[in-house]
């Protein structure tokens, strides 16, 4: 309850000195290019690109309103010593909480029409400790919102809405690309492949539509999302990061194949059981277990991706949406 990346980032990636996400470093002012190759990513993103935009967006929503002081002149590292500054970091984390509370209630509204016979569910989301604890910690309540979005249109009949919705959260955060998989496994278990089709296609393009831009306008920027996990090796809260606290280091390129082998068994596994288990498993119950997962081999475990498991725990309960 203590730490945020929201205001610590403000200053950490340039919001503070007016750096607009993604910024090619070649259109940076002269004093604020990186002299050393330690420096050469002092500004770079390391989310997906709707991430990306809503920093920048209450960046700029922070400038507007704040105290916003000139630092052109001022070295990346002296930034966020400035009173000033420090005022703005706060006052963005503000602007964010007042974003995310409205992405929040979108998000339960989904959920509620999602099963209209069961708005409890969304109250187990709305009031659940997790919320309250990890909310604030990044900005992970957005995709949350696109996940409900997901359950909403697939709930109630709407392929292309859901695909649309799977696009955005996996340009928002990865994980929501892995919902394809579940959805084949129960669309080829009811022979409904076309409804898979169009719903992998609006996904596929609703991406495309987001991504392209940014990636033709700032390729190096926006290809530093994956290098930085390509290249991270055992991080804080992983099973990766205990065995190796206990003599077994791996590398960051065999800990990439391992994660990928293993995650890709228990999709596997996880496909299985949809296929052939005597009653259908819903959806949300698949989702859960593949999410639940990747998070398990994941490099890295942050308090705050219980977020991404909390609406599908919520409905994958017994008893919950028939989706």
């Amino acid at each position: 309850m203590c730490y945020s990346d929201i205001a610590y980032l403000y200053t950490g990636r340039g919001l503070a000195e007016g750096v607009i996400p993604y910024q090619p470093v070649k259109s940076l002012p002269a004093e604020k290019r990186p002299l050393t190759s330690d420096q050469e990513h002092q500004f770079s993103i390391e989310y997906p690109v709707l991430t990306g935009a809503w920093m920048g967006m209450t960046g700029l929503i922070t400038h507007g309103i704040g105290k916003s002081p000139d630092m052109s002149e001022v070295s990346h590292d002296a930034v966020g010593s400035d009173k000033r500054v420090q005022y703005d970091g706060t006052l963005f984390w503000a602007v964010n909480a007042v974003g995310f509370f409205v992405v929040l209630l979108i998000a339960l509204s989904f959920l509620v029409y999602a099963q209209r016979r069961r708005p409890w569910d969304a109250a187990l989301v709305a009031a659940s400790p997790a919320l309250a604890l990890t909310g604030m910690i990044n900005w992970d309540l957005l995709v949350v919102g696109c996940v409900a979005g997901f359950v909403w249109a697939w709930s109630t009949r709407r392929p292309v809405w859901a695909g649309i919705f799977i696009g955005l959260g996996t340009a928002t955060k990865l994980f929501p690309l892995f919902f394809l998989g579940p959805l084949l496994v129960l669309c080829l278990r009811q022979r409904k492949f076309d409804i898979w089709l169009a719903t992998a296609a609006a996904a596929l393009g609703s991406w495309l539509v987001v991504n392209l831009p940014v990636f033709y306008w700032s390729p190096d920027e926006y290809l530093w999302f994956w290098r930085f996990n390509a290249q991270r090796g055992p991080d804080l809260g992983s099973l990766w990061l205990v065995a190796s606290d206990y003599g077994h280091p791996v590398s960051a390129e065999t800990l990439n194949k391992a994660s990928l082998v293993i995650f890709a068994l228990a999709c596997v596994a996880i496909g299985l059981l949809g296929l052939f288990a005597r009653r259908r498993p819903r959806l949300v119950q698949l989702l859960f277990l593949v999410v639940a997962s990747f998070l398990l081999v994941n490099k890295v475990y942050s308090p705050q991706y219980v977020l991404w498991l909390l609406p599908l725990a919520a409905l994958a309960r017994p008893g919950g949406v028939t989706c």
